[in-house]
């Protein structure tokens, strides 16, 4: 016989049904919202971390670069670049420091106009130095040349007219060449030119003259004066004033030789061995005869 379920029965099951499938749906949604949700949270949580990592990267920019640099970063990130305590560069900020930025790109670009207007005229000023240095060189090659010729002229002149010839004649137009040379006398007893104070054996003074001149002023003695870089006039003997006439007084002299002062007998050499305890600086040589100065020269000792 078979069995028949009432009715109430059967609403029974359709009805726990109905809610079995309401629970499963509510809960479907549910877990669909609670996975949204925390989709969400992770994008947020995702999104923080990448403003973090923006700010640490910032910050090590910011130390490492310099204001150009700081502009370029400022304008990469614009309003989504965090700063400290999370504040946001607002559009307002923004707009200044592109304001700012385009007056000091125009800024850059008038001194640089102004940076190239001054290196044309210091290269200008280099090159007119350079012209007057090169006028001046030759300004003194010309007068070097003109001396010469008026020696030249003045030597065949006196060629021509040997009588008129005298120390004093050729001493008024420069005729004599007067060198100084502080020698040192080697180990081997050769001599070799010094600046020394230390290696000073003697002071070599050479005395000749500029052109081929023919003349003999018979016996002459040449005295020679030696100036320290004091002034103080080297003697000739140690604890003793010597004396020549100069120009109707009497004055110190260093040295003194007596030679045959002919054309044939030059270049002479008078050497004077120091007496006295030298010093560094420079040392002035002025020779002497007749009374008349006729050369200088001068050394430096250190």
């Amino acid at each position: 016989m078979k069995y028949i379920y009432p009715k109430s029965f059967s609403w029974i099951v359709y009805g726990a049904t109905a809610a079995l499938v309401v629970t499963m749906v509510a809960a479907t949604l549910n877990y669909r919202k609670s996975e949204y949700w925390q989709n969400k949270y992770q994008e947020k949580q995702a999104e923080e971390i990448s403003n973090y990592e923006k700010l640490k990267n910032l910050q090590l920019l910011l130390s490492n670069s310099d204001f150009e640099n700081t502009l370029l970063i400022s304008d990469y990130f614009k309003l989504d670049s965090l700063f400290l305590s999370e504040k946001i560069l607002s559009s307002d900020l923004n707009n200044q420091l592109t304001l700012a930025r385009a007056k000091y790109q125009q800024l850059v670009n008038q001194n640089s106009d102004l940076v190239q207007q001054l290196n044309d005229y210091q290269n200008r000023v280099f090159d007119l130095m350079k012209e007057l240095q090169q006028s001046k060189d030759q300004l003194k090659e010309v007068v070097e040349a003109g001396n010469l010729l008026q020696r030249e002229f003045h030597a065949m002149k006196m060629n021509e007219n040997k009588g008129i010839f005298s120390v004093e004649f050729l001493a008024s137009y420069k005729l004599f060449d007067v060198s100084s040379t502080p020698v040192d006398i080697t180990k081997k007893g050769q001599h070799s030119p010094t600046k020394k104070i230390k290696h000073t054996d003697f002071i070599n003074i050479s005395l000749k003259t500029v052109q081929d001149l023919d003349f003999n002023f018979g016996s002459k003695t040449i005295y020679v004066r030696i100036a320290d870089p004091q002034g103080n006039i080297l003697p000739f003997m140690k604890d003793e004033l010597d004396m020549f006439v100069f120009q109707g007084e009497e004055i110190l002299f260093s040295d003194k030789m007596d030679i045959e002062f002919s054309s044939s007998n030059l270049p002479v050499s008078v050497q004077y061995h120091p007496v006295t305890v030298l010093h560094p600086g420079t040392y002035w040589v002025y020779v002497f005869c007749d009374g008349i100065r006729i050369g200088e020269a001068s050394f430096d000792l250190f």
